[in-house]
């Protein structure tokens, strides 16, 4: 198969961040093209050879913007949208589009946390976006935004999560939840992590996010890859995009 484009990758820890999407989007006949801004790599500023840009999770804040990387991240992001480049935000890349087009990212001010699977439930706008209805995602985050101006909210969630994803104009897109990790990406997060997560307030316990896996961990992937066939045709006509 002839590779038309290519994707952009924006990670906070590595290619190992690119989970489930980089087979989805090697079987789409999409190049990958991985930059990690905290080791220093160049954000792009000519988007035209881009299919679009996908911007991963990490344990850094939106909101903390002292840091350059997330600074540059912020300020660049608006030039995405202005390139008519479609956008996906995944956790963290999510809280980052909002905080960069005027909405607000935040450490979830009662402490909750979101870690194993959760309900997704759309909106009448984000019915076609999640097609299942009602549907269970993989999470690991404290943080939350608030929808930007302008944009609209296609998921939500519960009391300490109710904004779960959003959509700005037609081809940016953010997700707080982690479609891109099967079991063996978020075990190996667990594996990573020195302190008791199970007892930090909304996270589940390590045995009852092994038994929700085998439940929604298929449909999960399903989601993502008709969500990423759809959003790879949103790239204007005059841009090759990827072909599967």
């Amino acid at each position: 198969m002839e590779v038309q484009s290519k994707i952009l990758a924006v990670v906070h820890h590595g290619a190992s961040d690119l989970g489930r999407v980089g087979p989805i989007l090697r079987d789409a006949g999409c190049v990958t093209e991985i930059c990690w801004p905290a080791e220093g790599d160049r954000l792009p500023g000519d988007l035209s050879d881009y299919a679009g840009v996908i911007i991963f999770g990490g344990v850094m804040g939106a909101f903390e913007d002292h840091l350059a990387h997330i600074r540059a991240e912020l300020d660049w992001i608006p030039n995405v949208l202005d390139a008519d480049c479609p956008l996906f935000g995944i956790c963290l890349g999510s809280q980052l589009i909002a905080q960069a087009l005027g909405g607000r990212a935040y450490k979830q001010p009662q402490g909750r946390w979101e870690i194993g699977y959760n309900p997704v439930e759309p909106t009448p706008a984000g019915a076609p976006f999640l097609p299942n209805g009602r549907q269970n995602f993989y999470f690991w985050h404290q943080d939350g935004f608030d929808v930007p101006p302008g944009g609209e909210l296609l998921g939500t969630g519960g009391d300490a999560f109710p904004n779960q994803m959003f959509r700005v104009g037609t081809s940016a897109f953010g997700v707080q939840f982690h479609p891109e990790a099967p079991s063996a990406l978020f075990t190996s997060w667990m594996d990573k992590v020195t302190e008791d997560f199970e007892s930090r307030p909304g996270a589940h316990t390590r045995a009852r996010q092994e038994r929700d896996a085998a439940l929604y961990e298929d449909a999960a992937d399903a989601w993502l890859v008709n969500f990423l066939q759809m959003w790879l045709q949103l790239r204007q006509p005059q841009a090759r995009a990827c072909t599967g």
